[in-house]
């Protein structure tokens, strides 16, 4: 893996990595776009160390705590599985530079909805599968940004 430390792209989904395992992505100082899999539950300090990561992705990861809030992601993934609820997003606001949000097949209600229109840059936000989203919801939201639903 030393070799690969130029690596801009790097979907782990489908691997048996540990949450141990991902120490080595310390060394990947170029990755922008990461996809991690559902057995993760720990992001730990990695990611810090990662500056140009713009995209992340946890598909049905059981990371307990998101502690994102000093990232520079401009798209993220927590979907299907993913235990995102409405108090999860409530500090969406610092993630500073974050455009997209994907937080399909997960729990969150209308009233993450209100959290997620107060970002001064969100522009797309993906809702599929999220069966706590009422209709009133997504019209209310889709006024404002373009939602995936």
């Amino acid at each position: 893996l030393k070799s690969l430390v130029n690596v801009k792209l790097l979907n782990l989904v489908g691997t048996k990595i540990s949450d141990r395992g991902l120490a080595f992505l310390k060394n990947f100082k170029k990755l922008e776009f990461l996809a991690l899999p559902m057995q993760i539950t720990d992001l730990g300090t990695v990611l810090e160390s990662i500056k140009n990561l713009e995209h992340l992705e946890l598909f049905g990861s059981k990371v307990k705590k998101f502690r994102f809030m000093h990232f520079t992601f401009a798209h993220l993934t927590l979907r299907h599985g993913v235990k995102v609820r409405d108090k999860t997003l409530k500090n969406i606001r610092n993630f500073r530079n974050l455009r997209s949000l994907n937080i399909s097949g997960t729990d969150v209600t209308d009233n993450c909805l209100n959290y997620v229109t107060n970002h001064p840059l969100i522009n797309s936000l993906n809702l599929q599968a999220c069966r706590n989203i009422t209709p009133a919801g997504l019209t209310r939201i889709s006024k404002q940004i373009s939602v995936n639903i």
